[in-house]
């Protein structure tokens, strides 16, 4: 199969001169796939499209992607989400713990990006005693540098600039000596003996730009772990996740984050950050105990969640 892989962040593809070089050299050798390696980003979002159509004399036979919403007008060929065998096991065998609910909130990060670096600041700022924070942004390493997201986030939100700047003398905040995968092998650190602390998880999915819907380990460890969260994601991934049989919690907070895109989503998760932050522990507490069937009708549903029933599902997108 004549292949060309491509590396991407949220909007974003790495070293577009040498993906336009393999592309052009495996053009001479007849149609080609392209392999987004198991990743989920809105094709349009990237302006892959664009970059295919600039080729001369190239033929794509197919996109292979993990996101399960169709976001090019080339054909694509559609992965299941990559973390999911290993999440069906964890979320049959996991005991979790009771959380003392000392933490209102868990951030966990290892990548930055300008979404996550404004969350990661608000919180530092405003619940940094009962928060626990991860961010192992290091400037000193090129794979960090390369996806900070300092300027973009100064550009469209300058008034948090004094919070970010605050944050920025903490890191790298990490828990050991790991800096990444924040996952579930022998090599990575193991977050479940804290979440014994945590309340809810503010996750920072992968992708939220354009079309797109890839749940990835980010959410699925407070599923697992029988916690409720709050998902900085792309537009409709809370309903998405409905409709895999997933439930969330619009029961005690307002979710009308859900339906923002990026920009209004970091107003209105912010706000949810406060509503959720500004309760009594008695209230929490209260929550707590009433989420419990729902949290482990979640684990349940991703213990029994099928790749066929990802991408067959039809997910809703703007």
């Amino acid at each position: 199969m004549n292949i060309v892989k491509i590396i991407t962040c949220d909007s974003k593809i790495w070293n577009v001169e040498q993906v336009i070089l393999d592309m052009t050299q495996a053009s001479l050798k007849g149609p080609v796939v392209i392999d987004l390696l198991h990743e989920g980003p809105c094709n349009q979002s990237i302006n892959l499209d664009h970059l295919l159509n600039s080729v001369t004399e190239l033929k794509v036979q197919s996109i292979q992607t993990a996101n399960q919403i169709q976001s090019s007008s080339f054909l694509e060929t559609r992965f299941s989400f990559v973390e999911l065998n290993m999440a069906r096991k964890k979320a049959e065998t996991t005991v979790p713990s009771t959380s003392s609910l000392e933490k209102r909130f868990a951030m966990f990060i290892s990548r930055s990006n300008w979404q996550r670096l404004g969350l990661a600041s608000y919180l530092w700022k405003h619940y940094k005693d009962t928060a626990l924070i991860t961010y192992h942004y290091d400037g000193t390493l090129d794979y960090h540098k390369e996806n900070f997201g300092l300027e973009t986030l100064l550009q469209k939100h300058w008034n948090t600039r004094h919070a970010v700047y605050e944050f920025l003398e903490q890191l790298p905040i990490t828990l050991d000596h790991q800096t990444y995968p924040i996952l579930w092998n022998q090599r990575a650190f193991d977050l479940d003996n804290h979440y014994n602390q945590i309340f809810c998880e503010l996750v920072c999915e992968t992708f939220f730009t354009g079309k797109t819907f890839m749940m990835t380990e980010k959410t699925m460890r407070p599923i697992i772990q029988r916690r409720p969260f709050v998902v900085q994601g792309p537009k409709f991934y809370l309903e998405n996740l409905k409709a895999l049989g997933f439930k969330t919690f619009d029961t005690w907070w307002d979710e009308s984050y859900d339906i923002d895109g990026p920009d209004g989503q970091f107003e209105s998760i912010r706000w949810t950050i406060d509503y959720i932050g500004k309760q009594s522990p008695e209230i929490i507490s209260d929550w707590y105990n009433q989420m419990q069937p729902v949290l482990e009708h979640n684990a349940k549903v991703l213990s029994q969640l099928t790749d066929q029933q990802v991408t067959t599902t039809q997910f809703k997108s703007e």
